[in-house]
């Protein structure tokens, strides 16, 4: 909004009115604390805190020229920002130019004025832009005190401005927080409980815990009796070293009845971690196996490794392992695809280690054996996965992996070797016995008078002989 000096109302944002020189237009005025904007260079005086009782704003202006002489600009108009401290009331901002030209917020009270330096367009001015009494009742401005001006020669373009404090988090291995260059650990966040506020939250990325859970997880049934006013002081405590000089308006920010992390300010590796397992999980091999990697990569270390004996910690950590399972048979299942063999059988023994009894993993394994034409340990690995369901479940594997079985003792059949001749006689004897049971089944069925097939064929004789011989040299050699 723009006023000559005179009495003429003021023009409204947006609008464009005549200054000395040239056109200008405000287009907006915005309270840093929710703007969140800093200079693009260093500004000491935008450094010091606040008087009481005031907040700073941001003005935009858009400007042609600031004085009768006419400031020449090699585009077609400039756009520049001032900052001013104003009280915490509604008063009108008076900003009076070279040749009387006056900006004004606001009509309805005395103007009060601010003088701009003939020097706009190369620097500007923070001002207590708010009257103070004077001892004859008078009020006087507080002298203006020279910080930043900010004005670009890109047609109404704004300058560009970090928002907030923006924060790249750690919570595999050790914790650790990295704000611009600096970087806490985390003995540097104001004690465990502060830290372990900020774990919470960290595992619970983008969504509000409230405060009656946060005391629960903290203190469990020994909560003290000031827990709710010790909470919101650890959360102080914790606003200080995450965002300093940004109080509630850093990434940190408060909700109805709890906390929050902003995940647009906070980028933490467990949340990278589960966004690419999802990513991979929706795409092709080619693609899924380098974000699986860079997932795998991320998770290399343990989960919280500076909460070792909080049960929330324990919790995050079992819930996580789940998840780093999975990516590991995808990995597996992935590899093999692509015909990557030795990492697809790292990857499924990983998962394995992990989940003994996971029939995913243990099929994963058996398959890229079989496709790496390891017959032998395929069948091997077979053998184990039966025991093991069969000890701990009471139940054998699945239809996926009995195919894969009999593929491979098939495939291993047909080698040479003492090996490929018992088994071609074990699979000769259970083809013979399963046709048995199925005629027999029949028979049953049809009369219980119809004499049984004959059992023993020549070739069941020699499939008996075959074996019966193997089991004599086996045990001769015991």
């Amino acid at each position: 909004m723009l006023l000559l000096t005179g009495t003429k109302p003021s023009t409204a944002f947006g609008d464009t009115a005549a200054t000395p020189g040239g056109l200008a237009r405000i287009s907006a005025v915005i309270p840093l604390k929710f703007d969140g904007w800093v200079p693009p260079s260093a500004a000491d005086c935008l450094d010091s805190p606040v008087q009481p009782g005031a907040h700073r704003v941001r003005i935009l202006l858009e400007l042609t020229a600031v004085d009768a002489a006419g400031l020449s600009f090699d585009a077609e108009s400039v756009p520049a920002t001032l900052v001013f401290e104003v009280p915490n009331q509604a008063i009108p901002l008076v900003l009076d130019g070279p040749q009387e030209g006056a900006f004004i917020s606001g009509n309805r009270a005395p103007r009060r004025a601010v003088k701009i330096s003939p020097k706009l367009g190369v620097s500007a001015y923070l001002t207590r832009g708010y009257p103070r009494p004077s001892a004859s009742g008078h009020h006087e401005c507080i002298p203006t005190m020279e910080v930043v001006m900010t004005t670009g020669f890109d047609t109404r373009v704004q300058p560009t401005a970090t928002t907030m404090a923006h924060l790249n988090v750690h919570v595999f291995g050790n914790l650790s927080v990295r704000r611009g260059s600096t970087v806490l650990h985390a003995h540097q966040l104001g004690g465990p409980k502060p830290r372990q506020i900020f774990e919470i939250l960290l595992v619970n990325l983008g969504l509000p815990v409230s405060k009656d859970r946060l005391i629960e997880l903290l203190w469990g049934a020994n909560a003290p009796v000031e827990a709710l006013p010790t909470l919101e002081s650890y959360v102080s405590v914790l606003r200080r070293h995450l965002q300093p000089g940004a109080g509630k308006f850093g990434p940190l920010q408060t909700t109805t009845g709890g906390y929050v992390l902003d995940r647009d300010l906070v980028d933490v590796d467990l949340d990278q971690f589960d966004v690419l397992l999802q990513r991979a999980q929706k795409t092709l091999p080619g693609l899924a196996y380098p974000l699986l990697l860079r997932a795998l990569d991320l998770a290399a270390a343990p989960l919280l490794g500076d909460e070792l004996i909080p049960a929330w910690a324990s919790e995050a950590r079992d819930l996580h392992a789940a998840r780093l399972t999975s990516a590991r048979i995808l990995a597996s299942e992935t590899a093999a695809a692509l015909h990557r063999i030795d990492d697809a059988l790292d990857f499924a023994n990983l998962a394995l280690t992990d989940e003994p009894l996971n029939e995913r993993a243990w099929t994963a394994l058996i398959l890229s054996l079989e496709m790496s034409g390891r017959h032998a340990e395929g069948l091997q690995a077979y053998d184990r996965c039966r025991r093991a369901m069969q000890n701990e479940l009471g139940c054998a594997p699945g239809a996926i992996l009995r195919a894969a079985q009999l593929r491979l003792l098939h495939a291993t059949a047909d080698g040479d070797g003492d090996l490929a001749d018992v088994l071609s006689a074990l699979l000769t004897l259970h083809d013979q016995l399963r046709a048995s049971r199925a005629r027999g089944t029949v028979s049953r069925l049809a009369t219980t008078t119809h004499p049984r097939p004959e059992l023993v064929a020549d070739s069941l004789r020699e499939a008996t002989d075959v074996v019966t011989s193997f089991l004599r040299r086996a045990v001769a050699h015991v």
